[in-house]
This record gives structure tokens, C-alpha cells and sequence, in this order.
């Protein structure tokens, strides 16, 4: 569960691709994947945001 702020205390490293907050959503809502979209933009969830 995603407390509130959390995103503002745990925000990714500039540059990093957009499509990884995609998948972290996407599994945090239980569907299964490692990459969303173009795998060329795409290193897999965030660590550390659920």
C-alpha cells in the first residue's frame, strides 16, 4: 500500500526512464511484468517504492 508523500520521499534518480513508474504501478496493481512499452525505455520497476 502506498502511503501519502511517498513518491515524494523515495522520487527516482533524474533520468530515469518513465516507463519504469508504469510497471511499478502495474504490479502494485497485482498484473505481473518487468518491463511496460518499449523495452529500449524501460530498466524494470523502481526499487523500493512498494
Amino acid at each position: 500500500m502506498l502511503e501519502p508523500n511517498h513518491c515524494q520521499k523515495q522520487a527516482p534518480p533524474l533520468g530515469m526512464p518513465h516507463n519504469n513508474l508504469l510497471v511499478s504501478l502495474m504490479n502494485a496493481m497485482g498484473v505481473p511484468g518487468t518491463t511496460f512499452g518499449e523495452f529500449a525505455h524501460c530498466t524494470g520497476p523502481l526499487a523500493g517504492l512498494l
